[in-house]
């Protein structure tokens, strides 16, 4: 498992530290910072996980972003007609054991994913891509 990489309560992140810390994955962190352009990016401090990016709009929260070393993890809860529409994709077939496996809380299904290159992070993409089309 990476390191995680703010975990003191005292020092909020900043893009310098955050860039340092995901070193090659930086641009893949911009990359979907930029897709998530319409909704407000804030850091939250959680106990357990550090400092998160949280990416949200009035509504909603699209997804929590931990930076980790050389990585970042997604996670985020979908709504159950959101699942059925995701298992029903063809684009997205490949992760149907994702959306099936994934657990159930009072909020929906949680979905993670975790960027350590340029692969994982094209698999992620239109999987965001798509969620934000379906909440808008």
């Amino acid at each position: 498992m990476a390191k995680r990489v703010f975990m003191d309560k005292q020092n909020k992140p900043t893009q310098d530290a955050v860039k340092k810390a995901l070193g090659d994955v930086y641009s893949l962190y911009t990359g979907i910072n930029n897709i998530a352009s319409p909704y407000t990016k804030s850091w939250t401090y959680s106990k357990n996980s550090g400092w998160l990016q949280k990416t949200a709009n009035e509504k909603q929260s699209l997804f929590y972003l931990t930076p980790l070393e050389n990585e970042f993890k997604i996670s985020m809860t979908i709504k159950e007609n959101e699942k059925n529409i995701f298992l029903q994709d063809a684009e997205l077939k490949s992760m149907d054991s994702l959306f099936v496996s994934a657990k159930k809380f009072a909020e929906g299904y949680s979905i993670q994913f975790s960027v350590k290159n340029e692969g994982e992070y094209e698999v992620m993409k239109p999987f965001v891509q798509k969620l934000i089309k379906i909440r808008n």
